[in-house]
């Protein structure tokens, strides 16, 4: 046996909104997976990637798949565009890149360095704290 192909892969999925939806198993991300041996050996793989693989072409080392159409059982090589880790997260909906969207603080002043753990700030708002702090430490209240 050998590796699934795609024409095989996709008759396992049903058409919804132009995303061709896994309908079997899916990983614990909400992946769809499927398995196959090789040599006597089972390898368990993401639908999405193989099928991709099949009709597209390699995925260079280190890009991962991105679903643009944001349906992780969908597997339409159309919907998918390989991507950094970083790029991938940075597209998505999560606190990471809900963060990096965001160009102010929460008192409005535009974030304009990175501080000392990587974060980005605002001048304004440390100089700020950094007076309130230093204040506090001789025993005189801003």
């Amino acid at each position: 046996m050998s590796k699934p192909t795609a024409d095989k892969l996709l008759s396992n999925c049903y058409l919804e909104g132009g995303c061709f939806v896994w309908g079997k198993s899916l990983n614990s991300s909400g992946y769809g997976q499927t398995s196959y041996a090789i040599n006597g050996r089972y390898i368990s793989a993401v639908v999405h990637k193989l099928v991709y693989e099949d009709l597209v072409g390699n995925i260079l080392d280190g890009l991962v798949m991105d679903h643009l159409c944001r349906n992780r059982r969908c597997a339409n090589p159309e919907h998918l565009e390989p991507v950094t880790m970083q790029e991938n997260v940075l597209r998505g909906v999560g606190i990471a890149a809900i963060n990096h969207k965001k160009s102010t603080c929460p008192q409005g002043h535009i974030y304009d360095f990175i501080n000392s753990k990587g974060g980005r700030g605002c001048r304004k708002c440390t100089n700020r704290a950094s007076k309130k702090w230093r204040m506090s430490k001789v025993g005189v209240m801003v």
